[in-house]
């Protein structure tokens, strides 16, 4: 028989079976996905009244329900049966994962080998144990504007390109932070002078970029889902340096580092490198305000410009360095056009006899107007001019269209480009 009260020996001529005692209860922290946590009861069963020893066991239930030899809402983990002098039961329970750090109730129970529970004390009572705060890592590979080479497309200012990476935490994706981050660099120079904010440089360097959770990247569901996705936003200067032929970083690439970010700060060991990625040659240029017309003002018949002058200055607006056509259309007014070899043109203030006549035909011209992003203005080089007005040209105004077009300077050499490393 059992007894749920008596002790001691009190002459029955029955077994009397006492109640295991439950003293006390600790718990560990532990990592969602280990089975590191373990649970210890503090126990004492006293021997029966026929001089044997009652084995005890330990539950450890997920809901405060027990019905005596198993939980009926869900286990944490159980003991096996074991002789309870006094002592301690243990058992080792798993940490779901993902699971949220903080606190997670459990209730422990002792019942011993004549399925006689205890009572009072920690039995059944609400205890908890601590899911310890997990940094996040990179899952897969991040990928520098979907894998496919780059465009610039805007003139002296930004183009955004996009950094996509997924993000996984052992404690849900929920626990990911906006201060998931993300560093991109031409490949050359290494992560490791791309990874502060000091070390930005519209060249070769975008560090610490503010990656924003992107459900089209990848959804996180619900608490159940450990990933989600991240994009982060480039916003890539018109000089940043091309990785394509014929310039001085050919075949060196661009990569984005992903490095993610929770409640425990950023985690820097769990960061993720994309492959490689092509920055396309952006040739692009344009005139500098105030020096982006070509006016010659009054001028005598059958005279010219003495020594050309500075009318235009071309500036470098994307990523390589320029040379430039140039060729022109004949100006038309009150008496007979003055054809485009009426005008001759230069990249220094030489004289009429030294300049270069300009052609209805595209013709090369040297210009050699440097990369850039090196001096915090765009690169330019400056454009002389002058005109010859005809003997029996009927005065009045004449206009035309001259064009400058963008032509790639050749590289071969160092400094070809006037480029840093």
């Amino acid at each position: 028989m059992s007894n749920g009260g008596t002790s001691g020996n009190n002459g029955s001529p029955f077994a009397v079976n006492h109640r295991p005692t439950f003293s006390a209860v600790s718990d560990e922290a532990g990592n969602p996905g280990a089975s590191d946590v373990t649970i210890t009861a503090t126990t004492y069963d006293d021997d029966d009244d026929d001089g044997s020893q009652d084995t005890v066991s330990l539950y450890v239930c997920k809901t405060a329900a027990f019905n005596g030899s198993s939980c009926t809402g869900g286990e944490w983990c159980h003991s096996d049966p074991a002789v309870a002098p006094p002592g301690a039961l243990a058992c080792d329970l798993t940490v779901p994962d993902p699971q949220a750090h903080g606190e997670v109730n459990y209730y422990p129970y002792l019942v011993d080998s004549h399925s006689l529970q205890a009572s009072g004390g920690q039995h059944g009572s609400t205890q908890s144990y601590t899911v310890n705060d997990v940094v996040p890592t990179i899952s897969g590979t991040p990928s520098l504007n979907g894998g496919a080479a780059m465009d610039l497309t805007n003139e002296l200012s930004t183009t955004d390109i996009y950094f996509t990476g997924l993000v996984s935490d052992d404690n849900g994706c929920d626990d990911i932070t906006a201060s998931t981050t993300a560093d991109i660099w031409l490949h050359s120079i290494g992560h490791t002078a791309c990874d502060s904010a000091g070390e930005s440089n519209g060249n070769t360097c975008y560090p610490r970029l503010v990656c924003a959770y992107d459900a089209a990247v990848e959804e996180c569901i619900d608490a159940d889902d450990k990933t989600g996705g991240y994009k982060c936003t480039i916003p890539f200067q018109y000089y940043a340096n091309p990785t394509d032929s014929g310039t001085p970083w050919s075949g060196i690439g661009w990569t984005g580092t992903l490095v993610p970010a929770d409640g425990q700060g950023i985690n820097e060991g769990g960061a993720g490198n994309s492959a490689t990625t092509t920055m396309n040659s952006f040739l692009a240029l344009s005139m500098e305000s105030g020096y982006n017309a070509i006016a010659y003002g009054s001028m005598s018949i059958n005279t010219h410009t003495e020594t050309l002058l500075e009318k235009v200055r071309v500036q470098a607006a994307g990523n390589c360095a320029l040379n430039a056509n140039m060729s022109g259309t004949s100006m038309t007014g009150t008496g007979d056009p003055i054809t485009a070899a009426n005008q001759r043109y230069a990249a220094s203030a030489v004289s009429w006899a030294s300049g270069i006549e300009l052609s209805g035909v595209a013709a090369p011209f040297a210009l050699g107007v440097c990369k850039s992003g090196y001096t915090g203005t765009p690169e330019y080089k400056p454009i002389y001019w002058g005109i010859n007005i005809p003997a029996g040209q009927l005065p009045g105004s004449y206009t035309g269209t001259n064009t400058v077009s963008a032509v790639k300077k050749p590289w071969s050499n160092p400094n070809d480009w006037c480029e840093s490393p």
